[in-house]
């Protein structure tokens, strides 16, 4: 019987192209060809879960079960047709599975709220999910607290519930024109600094600004939560950077120096403010030094932006009263969320969410019984003979062993003599001890006690001289007594039994 080892797992990126092929570890034995198929893998694998870009991935087995196709359903018409977007692919062949991305998932976007961050002035905000990736907000032109003085002298921070919207502003509720702030995408960030267990005191000190490292990523958002007025327009800058992981006391003097990202899209999700006939349509506007302008600001729009690399922090400023817009100067806003998208590549480990199980043959209901008689023993024990048909000698064929079993995929079946079986108890005495087998050859097995050899079992090719085939013909020699214990079978001189050849 064929059975199939510790499969290896594989690694790939969640990338297009990225592929891996593993081994599946079948030892065949006697069933060549083997082959495999898939019995056991998820009907559905969902990506991404958690963010706004979950998407649910369908399963599609073809080819005989040796293929699982995973798809996005764009139809929804719950089967794999033309135009459904295929992700991955698992394929069985040749004793190797290999697992391909066929397609760039989707980039998952990560949220932040502002909700349970400490009311009052302070030098900055953590927030995010610990177990994932944080950011730190911080103003345009925070105090650098290793040269002294009051964080209040320079911009800080300031929290305000507008609605059911939690927001922040910069040297008050709002972001002035001129004004804007920093936000940096980090991980590993200390929790009890992390919203909402960082408390107003605590914000107020720079060493509390306790991350591992920062988080690349090549798109990201904001969404206005009010502007001042409702109607605006308010113009807002943009501008992407890279930067060194600066915890702690570093970190403001972190904030110069920074390498620029060129910013190469923008899109405006604009909400429909009205005043009276009065309504901006934000406009996006290249400033052709790798920053973007976006004009005609709302209250509720949502500003989304691609960079040409990854960046890790964006300076959000006002820049209302240098826009050359007449009549809003001193208009102003907050922001009251922001979104990562975090990079395609992914890596993931593939192999132990899915199952393979070799098509081998399996015993079916059928059995073969053939039968020798000590009363015909002479030699190692002498018998006394009864003169029926039935001797010590018996004889059988590959063809009767072969039906034993439903082949399955696994055509053509092979018989053979198993190695695994030598020194293994048959279950069997003979005067008085018990009767091993011993595999003397591919082609010959023999049961042995105290030395002695109590019977032969000996594989011979057909006419096709092809050990393993239908023609072969296996004999069984008896060679000593078995001891009947107990007795049970058929009593007195008509008294049997079984030794199994099943292994």
């Amino acid at each position: 019987m064929p059975t199939i080892g510790l499969i290896s797992d594989g690694l790939v990126d969640f990338a297009a192209g990225s592929s891996v092929t593993k081994t599946l570890s079948g030892v065949v034995g006697a069933d060549e060809p083997a082959t495999y198929s898939i019995t056991s893998s998820p009907a559905t694998v969902t990506i991404l879960d958690g963010t706004s870009s979950q998407v649910t991935l369908l399963r599609d087995l073809t080819n005989s079960n040796t293929v699982a196709t995973y798809f996005k359903d764009v139809d929804s018409s719950g089967t794999h047709n033309a135009g459904d977007i295929d992700f991955f692919k698992l394929t069985l062949s040749g004793g190797n599975y290999t697992f391909d991305v066929l397609e760039n998932p989707p980039p998952a976007e990560v949220n932040f709220s502002f909700a349970g961050a400490p009311s009052g002035s302070n030098l900055f905000m953590t927030f995010g999910n610990p177990a994932s990736t944080q950011i730190v907000v911080i103003g345009k032109d925070p105090l650098d607290q290793s040269a002294g003085g009051n964080i209040t002298t320079k911009d800080v921070l300031n929290i305000s519930q507008a609605g059911s919207t939690t927001s922040f502003g910069v040297n008050g509720n709002q972001i002035n024109p001129g004004e804007g702030a920093f936000i940096t995408y980090v991980t590993g960030a200390n929790t009890n600094f992390l919203v909402p267990n960082l408390d107003q005191n605590e914000a107020d000190v720079e060493a509390n600004i306790a991350f591992t490292n920062v988080f690349n990523t090549s798109s990201a958002s904001f969404t206005v939560n009010q502007t001042n007025p409702g109607v605006g327009p308010v113009s807002v800058k943009i501008s992407a950077l890279n930067t060194a992981a600066e915890p702690g006391v570093n970190f403001v003097n972190g904030l110069t120096g920074d390498t620029a990202v060129t910013i190469t899209s923008v899109s405006v999700v604009d909400n429909i403010v009205k005043t009276g006939n009065t309504q901006f349509l934000p406009t996006v506007t290249d400033n052709g030094d790798g920053t973007w302008t976006i004009k005609g600001l709302s209250t509720g729009d949502k500003v989304q932006w691609t960079t040409s690399g990854t960046h890790d922090r964006v300076l959000i400023e006002n820049v209302s009263n240098a826009d050359g817009v007449s009549g809003n100067d001193n208009n102003t806003f907050d922001i009251g969320g922001f979104s990562l998208s975090s990079p395609n590549a992914a890596s993931a480990v593939v192999g132990t969410a899915v199952h393979f199980e070799d098509d081998g043959p399996l015993n079916n209901a059928a059995t073969v019984n053939v039968n020798v008689d000590e009363d015909e023993l002479t030699g190692l024990s002498t018998g006394i003979t009864d003169n029926d048909a039935t001797t010590t000698v018996a004889a059988f064929t590959g063809a009767q062993i072969a039906g034993l079993v439903n082949a399955g995929a696994d055509q053509p079946v092979t018989v053979s003599l198993n190695p695994l079986i030598d020194n293994v108890d048959t279950g069997l005495d003979s005067k008085g001890s018990s009767i091993l087998f011993d595999f003397v050859d591919a082609t010959h097995v023999n049961g042995v006690a105290d030395g002695r050899t109590v019977f032969t079992l000996v594989q011979t090719a057909g006419a096709d001289t092809k050990l393993g085939t239908a023609d072969d013909a296996f004999t069984f020699t008896l060679l000593d007594q078995i001891d009947h214990t107990p007795l049970a079978t058929g009593g007195g001189d008509a008294e049997t039994i079984a030794l199994s050849l099943a292994s």
